[in-house]
């Protein structure tokens, strides 16, 4: 069944280079004859799109995604009087400077209504159209010190002599502008070509929020408009961690740049945090944006969204005198509800550490729910389904949204490689393969469907539910564990692991990761008893019961009452101890026993990040130790008093790297009383 968009052709400026940075502008002019109350008009573009009617900003996308699934937006118009107006659309391709999950191929733009009385919108030559020739990538972040890993896009340096002043106003002089050029439709490819390399589908994303925010204070006091000479600073502080497109209007002399620094947090010369509201002589890092000015008064905006809680705000080179007018922020994040804390509340927690623990949980999850379920939004924004899996049962349980859930399974989904394993992040434009989160991927299914996502809705992904399992399974060696388990087996950022990998020997034959895959197999199998088991499926609660009797009989140490990292190394950990529990290895009393004498151990490695923790709580909760909830809490309240932050950072040791990190948002869940588990 044809959709509105899919025959309608692709458009750009026909001397752009559609595979290199670059922002386009369109214009097109059209007349309604009657007031249109409400229609639908679908659009996409490469990578980016914002469509303005008569200058009122209508809608942003596409929302993140692959080339072989990428999304037409449905945007929305309403009230629309008859007459004549002008839609406004700036298209910006990033290319190789975008963040690592913004993907695209060819610069591009598709626009389709769906209703006859908006059909001058649709794309094709009648549009008019200009390339940017003002902006040009900050690749590297300002960092002093070692600069972290940091992908999540350039920043803008923006020439603003060159902006095109009132483009999006029908008064605006065009008549320089070039035709757009057509590119085939959809449907226009009897050899099985795509045009600009693309597959379209509808976006299953609403429209992002776009939520005016005030800023909560400036240093030093703020003035209309405040003048900012060469050699000072002004640093403007969001109150909290945000996630805003800022939209900036300045005025200063012919060739002056102004640099904004987007930070989360103060630093020491050195390249610490200080606490985070301690900014007294402070240092500010981060991605930033320059504007050389023109002489006259102007508005800019940036190519994407920036994360911060402070900007710095200084001025590289001047002759005189530069004018901040405004820095107006307009808040953006998926549109989830808020969730009202419950009126009861266990035992364990007190009332003031409830309601601080529940509010940095809302503020730190909505900062990562976007156009995916980010991991961090500062450094990264990526896709990762051991962040997702958290996040989600939040999504589902607290404020019964699935539909970013979903479409993370389904982006997960398609990053699988011929080997049957999906990738640990996407849309990324690296590869890189954590296989323990493809395990994760599977626990999201099945979380999906425990928390009401209809069965139709993950019908299609059972055979790569399979593929996966059978990759773990090709790995089993005769000892009855997993055999050394390729690329990076991440567990936890333990101080003990390598890059946060489990422990293995030569052979394989961890513990950690033979139970982590007894624990997916039990997933898939109540995912095949609700999807239906498909051809060449194994026993799977056979197998899992089977790598359970392994470790037991390999790695349990009676002399020393632990389970063993591997089954001869010297190690013992944590984290074996509670997979342990949560693959049922022991239960019980037993269980109990185990879990009360680790949670106060000094001498097993320890847990490195507020993510882990997830599954130290369920741990607790399966042996009935609800009674040490205070103490592993404490590791959330510690922090946040010690950083000063309002956020829960992702790691609960000194001087994080991401202040934002919603793995950690496990305090609500337990607050809430979720169970996440059988």
């Amino acid at each position: 069944m044809s959709r509105p968009f899919d025959t309608i052709p692709l458009i750009r400026h026909p001397d752009v280079d559609p595979k290199a940075f670059s922002i386009q502008y369109f214009r097109r002019e059209f007349e309604t004859s009657a007031t249109v109350d409400e229609a639908v008009v679908w659009v996409s573009a490469c990578q980016r799109f914002e469509l303005w009617i008569d200058d009122v900003l209508i809608g942003r996308g596409p929302s993140q995604s692959d080339p072989s699934r990428w999304h037409v937006s449905p945007i929305s118009v309403t009230n629309l009087p008859a007459g004549r107006h002008l839609c406004a659309v700036r298209v910006v391709n990033r290319a190789d400077y975008a963040g690592i999950v913004q993907l695209g191929t060819e610069a591009f733009l598709l626009v389709a209504p769906e209703d006859d009385r908006l059909s001058g919108l649709t794309s094709g030559e009648h549009w008019i159209v200009r390339i940017d020739t003002a902006t040009t990538p900050t690749p590297d972040p300002v960092w002093h010190g070692p600069t972290p890993y940091f992908v999540a896009g350039a920043g803008d340096r923006v020439l603003l002599r060159d902006l095109p002043a009132g483009w999006r106003l029908p008064q605006f002089d065009s008549s320089s502008w070039a035709q757009a050029k057509e590119i085939a439709p959809q449907w226009d490819n009897p050899w099985g070509r795509y045009p600009a390399d693309v597959i379209l589908r509808p976006d299953p994303l609403p429209q992002m929020t776009d939520e005016p925010l005030s800023w909560a204070r400036t240093i030093p006091e703020a003035t209309t408009p405040m003048k900012i000479t060469r050699g000072s600073r002004v640093v403007w502080d969001a109150g909290e961690l945000v996630n805003a497109w800022p939209v900036i209007r300045l005025k200063g002399p012919v060739g002056a740049v102004v640099r904004l620094v987007w930070s989360e947090a103060p630093y020491t010369r050195e390249g610490s945090k200080r606490h985070r509201d301690e900014t007294e002589d402070a240092f500010f890092c981060g991605p930033y944006d320059e504007f050389v000015l023109s002489g006259e008064e102007k508005e800019v905006t940036t190519t994407w969204y920036r994360s911060f809680r402070y900007v710095e705000i200084t001025v590289q080179s001047a002759n005189g005198e530069v004018y901040l007018h405004e820095i107006a922020l307009s808040r953006t994040s998926f549109p989830l509800a808020k969730p009202e804390r419950p009126t009861e509340i266990p035992t364990w927690v007190s009332e003031a550490d409830a309601a601080n623990l529940w509010e940095a949980s809302w503020l730190t999850i909505r900062n990562c729910a976007h156009e995916v379920i980010m991991d961090c939004p500062h450094y990264e924004q990526a896709q990762f389904p051991g962040d997702s899996r958290i996040q989600a049962i939040y999504h589902y349980t607290l404020c019964d949204e699935r539909r970013l859930g979903l479409k993370a399974i389904d982006d997960l989904h398609a990053s699988r490689m011929h080997d049957g394993i999906v990738q640990c992040r996407f849309p990324s434009r690296q590869v890189q393969i954590i296989p323990t989160f493809g395990i994760y991927w599977i626990m999201m299914i099945e979380d999906y469907l425990r928390f009401g996502g209809p069965r139709e809705d993950v019908e299609p992904y059972s055979t790569a539910v399979l593929g996966v399992v059978q990759w773990f399974e090709r790995l089993l060696g005769p000892s009855g564990l997993l055999g050394r388990v390729p690329h990076a087996p991440f567990i936890d950022w333990s101080p003990a692991f390598r890059a946060g990998n489990a422990p293995q020997e030569p052979n394989g034959e961890s513990s950690i990761l033979t139970l982590l895959f007894s624990r997916g197999l039990r997933s898939a199998s109540r995912i095949f008893a609700v999807m239906g088991e498909p051809p060449g499926l194994i026993a799977l609660d056979s197998l899992a019961d089977s790598l359970v009797e392994a470790v037991v009989r390999t790695c349990w140490d009676k002399h020393a009452g632990w389970f063993r990292d591997t089954v001869s190394g010297p190690t013992f950990s944590q984290h074996a101890q509670i997979e342990a529990v949560l693959a049922g290895a022991v239960r019980g009393e037993d269980a109990r026993d185990l879990m009360s004498r680790a949670l106060n151990s000094a001498t097993l490695g320890g847990i490195g990040t507020l993510y882990y923790r997830f599954y130290q709580v369920e741990a607790l909760m399966r042996c009935g130790l609800s009674e040490s909830m205070p103490q592993v809490l404490s590791s959330w309240t510690k922090t946040l008093r010690r950083e000063g932050l309002t956020t829960f950072p992702e790691t609960e040791l000194p001087n994080p790297r991401s202040d934002n990190h919603a793995w950690a948002i496990t305090p609500a869940l337990a607050i809430a009383t979720v169970r996440w588990w059988d």
